[in-house]
């Protein structure tokens, strides 16, 4: 999923080991020339240059070593996830029918009154029209984890853009609502903003309507900022509609569709 600074516990023992080794090493050559130099011997001193330069090569081997594993547990890291989709906005509006507090309010609401609202919201956001259509729900197996915080009105995941490949911006280099069949990665790059640590917060990707992949976190990345996560199916992209669903704290805050077909035009 997102990048970020981490370092897991192997990384860290193997760190701690070669860097002990690598000061071991060195001490170790830094008393063979020492003997070296104060040798009264020809055969002394040679034998402790050997050793000078047997514990020097080991110096710089685990300095190497130490410089590649620390800089390998240091870099980004990407959690290969299925995730987002191409670029909208717009959040489903919540239709009101009835306040059941409200003593006042008819339970019973005419047809047209309801076909009247929902004209309403769909004029605004189509996108709101479908999801009261639908009306997805999420599945059991991403509401596993507890929210430790809030979703504030103001939090927003925006420009979303799916591309095949992305600059060190984390921005699509050629962003793209159609794909060609095949097996490849499927970044998707995005903007959030006002997110709230220890949100929960899900997606739910789908192939012609059936869930194929999908993943459930809690938020870790800040308040706001740039990122990415990519798609990569183990059997390749199939043709077909594929949708991804994005939830924070178990409501539906963004949908998108995307076209796979056999080949492009040209």
């Amino acid at each position: 999923m997102l990048t970020g600074l981490t370092f897991n516990t192997t990384a860290s023992w193997i760190i701690i080991a070669t860097g002990c080794a690598f000061f071991a090493s060195f001490f170790l050559a830094l008393y063979a020339w020492r003997d070296a130099s104060r040798a009264a011997y020809f055969f002394q001193k040679r034998e402790a240059q050997q050793r000078m330069q047997n514990y020097t090569l080991a110096t710089i081997i685990l300095l190497v070593l130490t410089i590649t594993v620390s800089s390998y547990a240091a870099a980004p890291q990407t959690v290969q996830d299925p995730i987002i989709k191409v670029i909208t906005n717009a959040k489903p509006q919540l239709i009101v029918v009835a306040d059941d507090n409200d003593e006042s309010a008819d339970t019973a609401v005419s047809s047209s009154s309801l076909i009247e609202r929902v004209e309403q919201v769909t004029q605004l956001n189509p996108l709101a029209a479908r999801a009261v259509a639908i009306e997805p729900t999420l599945p059991d197996r991403f509401q596993r984890l507890e929210a430790e915080a809030d979703v504030a009105d103001s939090t927003a995941i925006s420009s979303l853009a799916f591309s095949t490949e992305i600059n060190d911006s984390y921005a699509p280099t050629a962003a793209s609502a159609e794909f060609a069949a095949g097996n490849f990665n499927l970044y998707a790059t995005f903007e959030y903003e006002q997110m709230r640590n220890g949100i929960n917060w899900a997606w739910v990707w789908k192939h012609d309507g059936n869930v194929v992949g999908g993943g459930e976190q809690v938020w870790e990345y800040g308040n706001t900022g740039p990122g990415y996560v990519y798609f990569n199916p183990s059997n390749g992209f199939d043709e077909g509609e594929y949708s991804l669903e994005i939830w924070l704290n178990g409501e539906l805050v963004n949908e998108s569709t995307m076209d796979v077909v056999s080949s492009l035009a040209r």
